[in-house]
């Protein structure tokens, strides 16, 4: 056989190197099966990169988006319907989908109309003229792509869009992706012999990028909890601790609503983003104490206090594992810092926010300033105070 021919040859060949030259020959044989690992690595990482990039999906998230005042006043109805069917954590997603399709206007806020769920009119586009039987078949649509997808958010909001049919698509694709989505627009759109001349064409069915315009308005935690989007709203020298709707819309307690109280809170869901009301620099940080776990004494639970001046900011309630400064940072008005939670001495998830004067920063009404209520003095946005 030719092999051992050749394996003979290279051994004899071999044995008359010099010394030096095969710890070289060796040397650059192991040089280049280094390389060669480190190219395989590098092109391996890229296209995971490359995969998750293209599912277009990012949970957890921030929105930016803010919701409507006609929307927010379907608030208490849209928690109502939703708690009766078993989904109420699912207020701010419902909510979001409602800004997304109407703004909160008209007699179908919730575009349910062609919903199976819509027995009392015709199932064509804008046909119920009811708004609260619009909400109410909306909130049965959306249970029913929750559960089809077994709770996968993104995948659920884009099917309240495209469909029940969906979803089993996505599932057979891999997974919901903007990609993904574009392609079933596509697929129904030939079936249905459907074209358009706006910016979805050709995708013509549905709205591929539903999902992404809804995730626009909402804060999904990193524990999957889901809560209103949005940004820290500037009002003067200051920025507030939650999104416009919550801050204005949330507030349950002030300065003195019971006594030795110095400051304000505001009851939202765990997981809600809290921002710096102020630049300055982080003088105490703590963490790692759970939530729901009320310890019948003063407690801040996890709380962040910020130094602005002659001014000492406390954020207290947070969420364990979520606060993102440390002691000595710098933080800027509106830099997201925490989610809220309910850790400490709290009855319910809320946000709690004082601001004590200096030099002592004593936990006392005298030592309060009344932000909340000089800040929509000066803003006309406060609704429940």
């Amino acid at each position: 056989m030719a092999v051992p021919a050749v394996a003979k040859a290279a051994h004899t060949l071999w044995s008359l190197l010099p010394e030096e030259k095969k710890r070289w020959l060796l040397a650059f044989a192991g040089l280049s099966l280094l390389l060669l690992v480190v190219l395989v690595y590098t092109l391996v990482g890229a296209l995971l990169a490359s995969f998750e990039a293209e599912r277009d999906v990012d949970v957890p998230s921030i929105g930016t988006g803010v919701l409507s005042p006609d929307v927010m006043r379907y608030e208490t109805l849209v928690r109502r319907y939703a708690e009766a069917e078993g989904i109420g954590e699912y207020v701010p997603v419902l909510l979001a989908k409602m800004q997304v399709e109407t703004r909160g206007l008209g007699n179908d806020p919730m575009q349910s109309s062609e919903s199976g769920f819509n027995t009392r009119y015709p199932n064509v586009p804008n046909a119920i003229q009811d708004p609260e039987y619009s909400v109410e078949v909306g909130v049965k649509a959306f249970k029913q792509t929750l559960e089809m997808s077994g709770r996968d958010l993104p995948l659920a909001v884009q099917s309240y869009n495209f469909g029940p049919g969906y979803i089993a698509y996505a599932k057979d694709a891999g997974g919901h992706s903007e990609t993904v989505a574009k392609a079933f627009s596509l697929k129904m759109a030939n079936q249905l012999g459907w074209t358009c001349d706006d910016w979805r064409a050709p995708y013509c069915y549905g709205d591929h990028t539903y999902q992404k315009k809804v995730f626009d308005y909402l804060t999904v935690a990193p524990d999957g909890t889901v809560s209103l989007g949005g940004s820290s709203l500037a009002i003067g020298d200051l920025h507030t601790p939650l999104v416009e709707s919550l801050f204005r819309g949330r507030m349950t307690c002030g300065i003195g609503c019971y006594a030795g109280h110095p400051g304000y809170d505001w009851g939202v869901p765990i997981g809600t983003q809290v921002y710096s009301m102020t630049g300055g620099i982080v003088v105490k940080v703590v963490d790692g104490r759970a939530n729901n776990a009320p310890t019948g004494r003063p407690d801040y639970g996890n709380h962040i206090q910020v130094r602005y001046g002659d001014v000492q900011v406390t954020y207290a309630h947070l969420s364990p594992g979520t606060l993102r400064v440390r002691q000595g940072d710098t933080v800027k008005p509106g830099q997201p810092i925490a989610l809220s939670g309910n850790s400490g001495n709290s009855t319910g998830p809320h946000l709690h926010v004082d601001m004590l004067k200096g030099p002592s920063f004593a936990y006392t009404i005298d030592n309060a300033v009344r932000f909340f209520d000089e800040m929509t003095a000066s803003k006309q946005i406060a609704q429940n105070h």
